[in-house]
């Protein structure tokens, strides 16, 4: 029997007209996205909010409650609500799209919503804020860069978790990514910044990354720009 929905996202068309875009005009795709987003989830089966926040649960099984959580490149909040549905209640979420972020406020999930790109700048949210950060497709072509670690790094206490969701492919394929971030995880673990808890494939083509912060920040150089020429 042939399925009723219809497929109404292609994530190649979509890296394409990523790559055209400036970190502006990406924004602005995201805000006229926003309205259409969870449709186009919908129509490819998208699990992952529902797979990653119980892998978040595995790591807080009680006092969930409690548990200060930033949820990062949040959209419209798919992965804040399932991880409201788990028990979790203090999250707030970092999305530089307004668009996305109007549709996330309305789901009352987050306490604090924060319009900023995650890129390595200063956000405005206190070291050691968080006992976990959750980036679920943000590692992706035009979102979040590499650097951005740096500060999520900075704003999850010592001890707390960062659990990074992203395409395996995005690793080798996207030119932000390639031959940049796995070696600037492992830089992290050999120099004391982090542990990696788990490196495990979720979904066939998912990456999970699941890392233990082991200091409230890291003086180690940024990664240079990447040269799109």
């Amino acid at each position: 029997m042939e399925s009723s929905k219809r497929k109404i996202f292609d994530i190649d068309v979509e890296f394409k007209e990523r790559a055209k875009l400036t970190k502006q005009g990406m924004t602005k795709r995201m805000d006229k996205w926003a309205a259409d987003y969870d449709s186009a989830m919908e129509s490819i089966d998208y699990t992952l909010p529902e797979v990653v926040s119980q892998v978040v649960g595995e790591h807080f099984p009680t006092n969930r409650e409690f548990v200060k959580i930033v949820d990062v490149a949040s959209g419209t909040g798919l992965v804040g609500l399932e991880l409201k549905r788990n028990g979790f209640k203090q999250i707030d979420a970092v999305d530089p799209s307004s668009g996305m972020m109007k549709v996330a406020k309305s789901r009352n999930v987050y306490n604090k919503c924060y319009i900023e790109y995650v890129d390595g700048h200063p956000l405005p949210i206190n070291t050691d804020t968080y006992d976990c950060a959750v980036v679920v497709a943000g590692f992706s072509m035009g979102q979040v860069p590499s650097n951005a670690l740096f500060e999520l790094i900075r704003i999850v206490k010592p001890g707390g978790f960062i659990f990074i969701n992203m395409m395996e492919s995005n690793i080798v394929q996207v030119k932000e990514f390639k031959d940049r971030l796995e070696p600037l995880w492992e830089k992290f673990r050999d120099n004391g910044v982090w542990e990696i808890v788990d490196r495990e494939i979720l979904t066939p083509g998912d990456l999970m990354l699941s890392a233990k912060v082991l200091v409230s920040e890291t003086t180690l150089p940024r990664l240079p720009p990447v040269d799109n020429s």
